[in-house]
């Protein structure tokens, strides 16, 4: 085992890194829960679920990447639109293409048991195709320690592990439970705590983000902070990008944004347009159900991960495209979830930098549905 003190590292017998000193350190996080189940109960990999919406009939990428598109509608909560499926077999693929952008549906605000597939090592996400590591080995340590493990690990006979970017990390929250945000059966020895991602802060060497599996918010503290890692790898051929740049996957119309890529249309003007007065947590939710808009009623307010889709994590001031959508920039924008520890906060994304963030449900912010 890698001991970690205060950033340095010692050799033992083991791969796992366990946190001690001034990092949060787990019980029994190195070696996982002996007894772990063989299989996941989660039906057959690769399977998307039914979805209303279009598959995604074409990729995009930022830069050299992109994303594969078409496959099977996939299942969401509260009415989520299908996007294109992965499936997720555990087979080896390269992650090809910008792992910084989303490359299918994006998962349920609450996953559920049978949305995986599991080993005593691995667990298969059948939304995404991503491959996680099980335990978290990495209790505590900073990022660059971290980042080492992950790229170094062989595991269920694999050697091409990482640490997971933020939109990758981002799937797994569960914004059903707290403490940890997960779903448990899938990842039983998961700490409420802060985990780091390979994604840094826009114009910032130094920090890089994590997901916090306490409260479901996402941060991006310094490299030198002290957080658990868990590494992940694709499992799925689907994952492969295509040569299409990030503005191919939406196709604008006047009034609408729609991602062929996740299957869902956005409002493409958040309101207010203007950007003065905004609206509090509840009277959100009821402008968007009553929204008619392009010849559609179905709106409602999205989820965090779905908002955190079309953030443009590369970017700041603000962190978004602002050619494709339009209103106030940078602004707060609701989502769907209450906090469930606390009845007056909700939770919602800032695009000035891309954070998801509590926030009380009084205040006053912008609004951009989804259908």
């Amino acid at each position: 085992m890698l001991l970690i003190v205060g950033g340095g590292c010692s050799s033992g017998g083991g791969k796992g890194l366990a946190g001690t000193g001034g990092g949060k350190s787990g019980s029994g996080g190195a070696s996982g829960a002996g007894g772990a189940t063989a299989s996941g109960t989660g039906g057959m990999p690769g399977g998307g679920g039914s979805g209303s919406g279009a598959g995604g009939a074409g990729g995009r990428a930022s830069g050299t990447g992109g994303d594969a598109g078409g496959g099977s509608g996939n299942a969401g909560n509260a009415g989520m639109t299908g996007g294109a499926g992965l499936g997720g077999d555990g087979g080896a693929c390269a992650c090809q293409g910008d792992r910084e952008w989303i490359h299918g549906p994006v998962t349920a605000a609450v996953p559920q048991t049978s949305d995986y597939t599991w080993t005593v090592d691995t667990v298969t996400d059948k939304v995404t195709g991503l491959v996680w590591q099980r335990t978290m080995q990495v209790l505590a340590s900073t990022w660059p320690i971290s980042d080492t493990y992950c790229n170094n690990l062989t595991l269920d006979g694999h050697d091409d592990w990482s640490l997971p970017t933020l939109i990758e990390l981002d799937s797994l929250l569960s914004y059903g439970r707290t403490k940890p945000a997960i779903e448990l059966t899938a990842f039983p020895t998961t700490l409420s705590g802060e985990e780091w991602t390979s994604t840094p802060l826009a114009g910032f060497s130094d920090s890089y983000w994590t997901v916090n599996f306490a409260t479901g918010e996402t941060s991006f503290p310094a490299a030198t902070e002290m957080h658990g890692g868990r590494c992940v790898r694709c499992g799925c051929a689907g994952l492969s990008g295509s040569t299409m740049g990030p503005g191919a996957r939406f196709v604008a119309a006047t009034d609408t944004v729609a991602d062929t890529t996740t299957g869902l249309t956005w409002q493409r003007v958040a309101e207010p347009a203007d950007g003065l007065g905004g609206y509090n947590w509840a009277d959100a939710g009821v402008y968007c159900r009553s929204l008619a808009l392009a010849g559609q009623s179905s709106w409602r307010l999205p989820t965090p991960k779905e908002l955190q889709s079309i953030v443009d994590i590369r970017k700041r001031q603000p962190a978004m495209n602002t050619s494709l959508f339009q209103g106030p920039m940078g602004a707060d924008l609701w989502s769907s979830e209450p906090d469930l520890d606390d009845a007056t906060l909700a939770f919602s994304v800032i695009f000035s930098d891309g954070a998801t963030i509590r926030e009380a449900a009084s205040d006053r912010n912008e609004v951009r549905c989804v259908r």
